[in-house]
């Protein structure tokens, strides 16, 4: 009888990858369509191929779970297993960046116009991809940041959610609930946020460009180095808001209230419809660039009439 070999290494087909190799490369491909979108039939066959990884690549048991829900057609597995990636300790980075994905489409693919009220399942996406992205910061991992267009809700309630680095572009979100929000280095592009409420939000070296934030609250607001560009900000309240660094290009400021806020080397150089005695009953106003022509009018139209 032939000695049977005993074998060391990976077990090898005709190209040179192991089986291993096989597995890590065909979920890697699942989870680049999921993340697209295409769900349906990679979640009948993904249980089938995680069960052999967790033997053979060492794909812990939970992590297996989370990409099943992460598979699933319904949209309470998907944030169920998003929730459950946040909360996993040693979950790595691209498992968070995965549900991310699947989440910003999930909410995507729900963004509507004319604009209505938020349903409940993207409501609770949100708060996920806000637990995903305090988890990715508590753990310094690098994820890629959510990025939405048109979504269109009304009385959006995302107070106190973590959205730092995510981008919303051409969408409307009129009264939104922003209190206590984290949206440091977020990017806002044509969003309309009229009366939209940011009592204590964080929005340091956010960007906000062409938007309307008629009558915003910003009242204990953080926006250090924070730059608005083209956007109207008429009426908005910035009581003992903190605006230090901050850049106002071209943005309408009438009947905006700056009472008490820190004003400490921000930039009204290009401000429309602002007036010194606005900014005077502000605080720290050292280095402060006070508006080149008082009440300069603009022609903006970021606001609809």
């Amino acid at each position: 009888m032939a000695k049977v070999q005993k074998r060391t290494g990976p077990i090898k087909g005709n190209d040179g990858k192991s089986l291993k190799e096989r597995i890590i490369n065909h979920r890697a491909i699942v989870l680049l369509t999921l993340a697209c979108g295409g769900l349906a039939a990679i979640a009948t066959a993904i249980g089938n191929i995680e069960q052999i990884s967790r033997y053979i690549s060492g794909t812990p048991p939970e992590i297996s779970e989370i990409i099943k829900n992460l598979a699933s057609e319904s949209i309470q597995l998907r944030i169920k297993g998003a929730n459950d990636a946040g909360s996993l300790g040693n979950a790595p980075s691209k498992t968070l960046d995965t549900a991310l994905q699947v989440l910003t489409a999930t909410i995507q693919q729900r963004s509507n116009d004319p604009a209505t009220q938020m349903p409940g399942d993207v409501e609770a996406a949100l708060k996920s991809i806000s637990k995903l992205l305090k988890a990715a910061d508590t753990r310094s991992l690098k994820v890629v940041f959510p990025e939405f267009q048109g979504l269109n809700y009304f009385f959006a309630d995302m107070h106190g959610l973590y959205l730092r680095g995510i981008t919303i572009r051409e969408s409307s979100l009129e009264d939104a609930n922003l209190d206590g929000a984290n949206l440091t280095d977020a990017k806002l592009q044509n969003v309309t946020l009229s009366r939209a409420k940011f009592q204590t939000a964080i929005l340091s070296s956010a960007e906000i460009y062409s938007s309307c934030l008629e009558n915003a609250d910003f009242r204990k607001a953080t926006l250090i180095s924070t730059a608005v560009e083209s956007s109207d900000l008429n009426g908005a309240n910035f009581e003992e808001a903190t605006l230090e660094g901050s850049k106002f290009t071209n943005s309408r400021l009438a009947y905006a209230s700056f009472k008490e806020a820190g004003l400490r080397k921000a930039d009204f150089g290009s401000a429309l419809n602002l007036t010194n005695a606005q900014l005077e009953s502000g605080r720290q106003r050292q280095d402060v660039i006070w508006p080149e022509e008082q009440n300069r009018i603009s022609r903006l139209t970021t606001c609809k009439e």
